[in-house]
């Protein structure tokens, strides 16, 4: 039920100007294998090999395979180019960029993915694949690529809101960078982290916030190492049980709550 005709044109559109990928024929290799990949759901090279056989009665499977690992392996295509320009087709109207960074399991390896957060969905759109094998040693070296990355995919006049797990490149900080004002880090925090206010200490799942309850604190220490943020409390937006703490300043408190509001609950830190 796919409009199967526009993904050419769609293609064509989000890869203008980049000289590498702009080749007509991979483009169209490109176009093929997603009918397979949306026909049969499947993201393997098999499964979308499959899908355009079943499609089309005068291609075969191995044929369509063939093509498949051609365009994988195709030294001209830029994964980080292509990235750049479906960010930039995605955010072509937004000024305030919400991107979430995690890491995944996917089978054996590991990958740091980054999704745009449109209307509480996140789509990918750039991932780092490490087999997990690999990742000891490695993981604070990845997580810098991919905030260097998305420095590099930034379009002028654009604010990136970034929100990662509480130690993500060892950065130390939340809210606007200091060497890049452009770049706003959200962190999330475990409910088991320690929150000292003043004189009032305490796990952050056993600070006494009631549902709806707004407190804004001018300065905490978080962890064991007392670093210092600006933050903000909210107490959590719904009634199921599951919290998210996130760390943020105060300008970013709004922008933070749209990435997570489709969430169970949110609790602002």
């Amino acid at each position: 039920m796919y409009q199967y005709g526009i993904i050419l044109s769609f293609l064509s559109v989000i890869l203008k100007g980049i000289s590498r990928s702009q080749h007509l024929a991979r483009i169209k290799a490109a176009t093929i294998l997603m009918q397979g990949l949306l026909f049969l759901r499947q993201g393997s090279l098999s499964g979308m090999g499959r899908g355009v056989a079943i499609l089309y009665e005068d291609k075969t499977f191995r044929g369509e395979l063939k093509r498949a690992y051609r365009l994988v392996k195709n030294p001209e295509v830029d994964c980080w180019q292509t990235a750049r320009a479906f960010l930039a087709y995605m955010s072509r109207e937004l000024r305030e960029v919400l991107i979430v960074v995690d890491w995944t399991q996917v089978g054996y390896f590991k990958v740091l993915e980054a999704c745009l957060v449109v209307e509480g969905r996140g789509i990918p759109f750039y991932g780092i694949f490490v087999h997990e094998e690999e990742l000891g040693g490695r993981q604070t070296t990845i997580e810098l690529t991919m905030w260097y990355a998305l420095i590099a995919m930034r379009e002028e006049g654009q604010t990136f809101r970034v929100a990662v797990d509480r130690g993500f490149a060892k950065f130390d900080w939340v809210g606007e960078s200091l060497l890049y004002p452009f770049m706003h880090l959200v962190v999330r925090l475990k409910r088991s982290m320690i929150l000292t206010w003043g004189t009032i200490s305490g796990q952050l799942q056993e600070w006494p916030l009631y549902r709806g309850e707004v407190v804004e604190i001018e300065k905490a220490y978080l962890g064991k190492e007392a670093e210092v943020v600006t933050a903000v409390c909210r107490a959590n937006l719904s009634q199921k049980n599951e919290d998210i703490y996130l760390a943020c300043s105060r300008e970013d408190l709004e922008i933070a709550l749209q990435i997570y509001k489709k969430r169970p609950a949110v609790e602002m830190v």
